[in-house]
């Protein structure tokens, strides 16, 4: 097996080597929710230390409630403070529990600058955060101030690609039509293009994946 020093020798590498070719990089760490602080500690000072742009924390089995995503983003945010940093906290959940959306929600408020999040939550097993259904609590609680009528038509978009049902969201909760799809600028969006012809290979699961970056705070 790995042992903690090995983790930190590779940790170190692999930061100190995607930072020397110029690229942005990420520290995502499988399973955050059920590692030992102690040991995510010492990674993420690490990591920190040799300049990762970015820690991604993550509930690769969807097992984690909201006080616990609070704890650990909170816990995550000390450290960085501690180095004296500008390092980015992301936010990955999975729905095992059904806790995805209110864990998201809760990541924001706890600090998180960056939400994964996919298109109708589809995704590994029972899948992802539901980036429309975010989006849609955002709005409703006064964060996201963009217009989301054409979010329907993103939604429909990803529902016939992959062959899953998928479901209408009022244009009531966000305001008038449908009309082209406009994400504001501060929302940054990193997608596989979809057509009819991807159907075939994405029944389980969906090839857009969006990233929403937060500049408010959940109040």
């Amino acid at each position: 097996g790995w042992d903690e020093n090995l983790l930190e020798e590779r940790t170190r590498t692999a930061v100190r080597m995607a930072k020397a070719a110029g690229l942005t990089c990420t520290f995502v760490t499988e399973d955050t929710v059920r590692s030992h602080p102690k040991l995510l500690a010492r990674l993420f000072h690490a990591a920190i230390d040799e300049g990762v742009d970015g820690l991604c924390l993550c509930d690769t089995v969807g097992h984690a409630t909201p006080d616990g995503v609070f704890n650990l983003v909170y816990f995550a945010r000390n450290l960085i403070r501690a180095r004296g940093t500008d390092t980015r906290v992301d936010w990955h959940g999975h729905d095992d529990r059904g806790h995805s959306l209110p864990n998201a929600l809760t990541a924001i408020e706890a600090g998180a600058d960056r939400i994964h999040g996919t298109v109708l939550g589809m995704g590994e097993r029972v899948g992802n955060t539901s980036l429309d259904l975010l989006m849609v609590n955002l709005k409703l609680l006064g964060i996201e101030k963009s217009d989301l009528r054409s979010l329907a038509d993103l939604v429909h978009l990803a529902s016939r690609a992959c062959e899953v049902s998928s479901m209408v969201i009022s244009s009531k909760k966000i305001g008038g039509t449908a009309s082209a799809l406009s994400i504001p600028p501060r929302i940054r969006v990193i997608m596989t293009k979809l057509a009819p012809q991807l159907s075939s290979n994405c029944r389980n699961e969906v090839r857009v994946r969006v990233r929403v970056r937060v500049r408010a705070r959940v109040r």
